[in-house]
């Protein structure tokens, strides 16, 4: 077997050689040419065939027509389909809004409360309306040696016009109130000393303002509000706030900024011992910036406020800097949301304010403003059902300077209708407050809620 394999071989190569020697007597040689051309394309037209081609095709099978016949056969069926109804939406009913209101209430001490309120439109954006409003009484409370009836009337003319970009509005109003100070001490007087008390007294103010929205621009919105105070005692007190918030672009943030005047100024003819003259006056400048991150169900907004502040009077200046840091964190979606923030702020107190929380102040008032340090709160909000919504906060103030009223001492050589013990001072100090609260709201129907605090 071998034998035959080296046989083989040995014949393949004699072959192989002897082809190769054949090949080298060719005289032939190989020759390299080189043609250079170059390529021009050209565009020719496309011509459409307009002929349909006829086809000899012996394998074409002809269509076979079919004639067939259907035999209608009823079958009886007592399935009847009932027709379709599309589902409905229940539409919620559209909230009756009126221009004009007016009610009318009365009480005991023959007591009187009245209101009107009147909105005519002028044109499409553009409106003109007023409110009044009078709350009386008549008095005739048992025990009292002096007269206690009141009357407070406030009136208001307004006019505002939204255009495409903002809208506007300016408003003018007087308001008037008189009462008594009615709040004689029996002990140490009688219906004699009465007699030659005239303990009334009343309170005058007017104020006009304005106020500018813009829909979107950097500046945001804006007011300013002037108010003129003053008694039957020949007080006075002049008062000019001007605010605007704006938001300031910062690479992807929006610097949400607050900045505020604030100019206060007034005099009271005595004071209460009737010796000196009293004058007050102070001006605020506030800035208040403040962005928000949001991440999930947290959000915060971190912030500061700026304030200075320049007594006009004795000559000081003043810098004050509060935290204004808010956040909330939806614990469960809607039903469990917690709440915490620390605030702080320069309250600008005034005479009008303290009479229209105690109209039986004395006109012999020393106006300083509260610096309240921090006002921290903590607490939790959220809904039961559909209807039912629920707050517990609980806060905690630190506040420097708070005005508090003090009951006037009884003069022994009285010569002022507020010297007898039946008027209010008011005095400040250092106070920290500590106050938890709770509500439950239950909405029984549109116009029906329910409300516990």
């Amino acid at each position: 077997m071998k034998i035959k394999h080296i046989a083989l071989a040995f014949f393949t190569l004699s072959f192989a050689f002897s082809y190769a020697q054949e090949r080298t007597k060719d005289t032939i040689d190989d020759q390299v040419v080189n043609v250079v051309k170059p390529y021009t394309p050209t565009i020719s037209d496309a011509f459409k065939i307009k002929d349909t081609p006829r086809l000899k095709d012996s394998n074409t099978v002809k269509k076979k027509n079919v004639k067939y016949n259907i035999f209608s056969i009823p079958v009886a069926s007592t399935f009847t389909p009932a027709k379709g109804k599309a589902a409905t939406v229940d539409k919620a009913k559209a909230v009756k809004l009126f221009d004009n209101y007016a009610s009318l209430g009365v009480g005991t001490y023959t007591t009187i409360l009245g209101e009107v309120y009147l909105n005519y439109e002028l044109s499409n954006g553009e409106n003109v309306g007023g409110y009044f409003s009078h709350h009386s009484s008549a008095g005739g409370i048992d025990g009292i040696l002096l007269d206690d009836d009141f009357t407070k009337t406030d009136l208001n003319v307004h006019y505002s016009q939204k255009l495409r970009d903002f809208s506007w509005k300016v408003d003018a109003g007087f308001d008037l109130q008189t009462y008594n100070w009615y709040g004689l001490p029996e002990i140490f007087f009688d219906q004699t000393t009465a007699d030659q008390i005239d303990p009334g007294h009343s309170f005058n103010s007017f104020y006009v303002g304005g106020k500018l929205k813009f829909d979107d621009a950097i500046i945001k919105d804006g007011s300013v509000r002037f108010r003129r105070f003053g008694d039957d005692q020949d007080s006075g007190e002049n008062r000019f706030v001007a605010k605007a918030s704006f938001d300031v672009p910062i690479q992807d943030q929006e610097i949400n900024t607050e900045f505020s005047i604030d100019y206060i100024g007034g005099s009271f003819d005595n004071d209460f011992n009737g010796a000196n003259e009293i004058k007050y006056g102070n001006v605020t400048f506030g800035l208040a910036p403040s962005f928000q991150l949001t991440q999930d169900d947290l959000t915060v907004d971190l912030g500061v406020k700026l304030v200075y502040l320049n007594d006009t009077e004795f000559d000081d200046n003043k810098f004050f800097i509060y935290p204004n840091i808010e956040a909330s964190y939806r614990l469960v979606d809607e039903i469990l949301i917690a709440y915490a923030g620390i605030k702080g702020d320069l309250i600008q107190n005034s005479y009008y304010d303290f009479a229209n929380e105690n109209p039986f102040v004395s006109p012999t008032l020393f106006v300083a403003p509260t610096n309240q340090q921090y006002k921290g709160f903590l607490g939790l909000k959220g809904k039961l059902s559909n209807n039912v919504s629920y707050n517990i906060k609980g806060n905690y103030y630190a506040e420097e300077g708070k005005a508090l009223f003090k009951a006037n001492e009884a003069q022994t050589f009285a010569s002022e209708d507020y010297q007898f013990g039946n008027s209010f001072g008011v005095i400040y100090d250092d106070v920290t407050t500590f106050s938890v609260a709770g509500e439950l709201n239950i909405d029984v129907n549109r116009n029906f809620t329910f409300g516990i605090k």
